[in-house]
């Protein structure tokens, strides 16, 4: 009876353990994205961000992709994958949750839905997350809207997060 009771003691601090690992590492990998997304946020305030195009065809592909996923989350109005791509500064900043986030990002109807890119910039080309500036064209049904987004790539996790507006500035050159 000791013994069942000395491994149940063990089995649950063992599981309260792990809950505590996992919390800590996903505290972590937001506070990362967060002083990613801040320090975007700073230089493009003090006119400091310096992009240049993309040239690299299997990045162009890899952007594409995410793109891609992210219009189908958005055709499909699939609510829980579109807020688990939106960047998470974008999700704070807008107070979105869940329940809201089709208010926040544009709906798409349709299954003939593609982006077409028209300009693609890249930031921070050479560090483990990249931010891609993205100028192009939705089409869906017959009709055509300009579109613009920001794509953070980070290589190492092999994740990506979208922001769906351009801020303002990186096209004008």
């Amino acid at each position: 009876m000791k013994n069942i009771k000395f491994i149940v003691l063990i089995i649950v601090i063992l599981i309260i353990g792990v809950l505590v690992f996992i919390l800590n590492t996903n505290t972590k990998e937001e506070n990362k994205d967060k002083q990613f997304n801040q320090q975007i946020a700073s230089n493009i305030q003090n006119n400091s961000i310096e992009t240049k195009e993309v040239t690299n065809s299997a990045m162009y592909f890899t952007i594409k992709s995410c793109i891609d996923t992210y219009m189908k989350y958005l055709s499909e109005h699939n609510k829980e994958a579109i807020y688990s791509v939106l960047s998470l500064d974008y999700i704070q900043d807008n107070n979105i949750d869940v329940d809201n986030v089709l208010n926040h990002v544009q709906i798409l109807d349709g299954r003939n839905i593609d982006f077409t890119i028209h300009e693609m910039r890249v930031e921070n080309e050479d560090k483990d997350i990249q931010t891609y500036y993205i100028n192009g064209v939705i089409r869906s049904n017959n009709s055509n809207k300009q579109a613009k987004m920001t794509i953070n790539i980070d290589i190492t996790n092999k994740v990506f997060n979208v922001i769906p507006d351009v801020i303002e500035g990186v096209f004008d050159e």
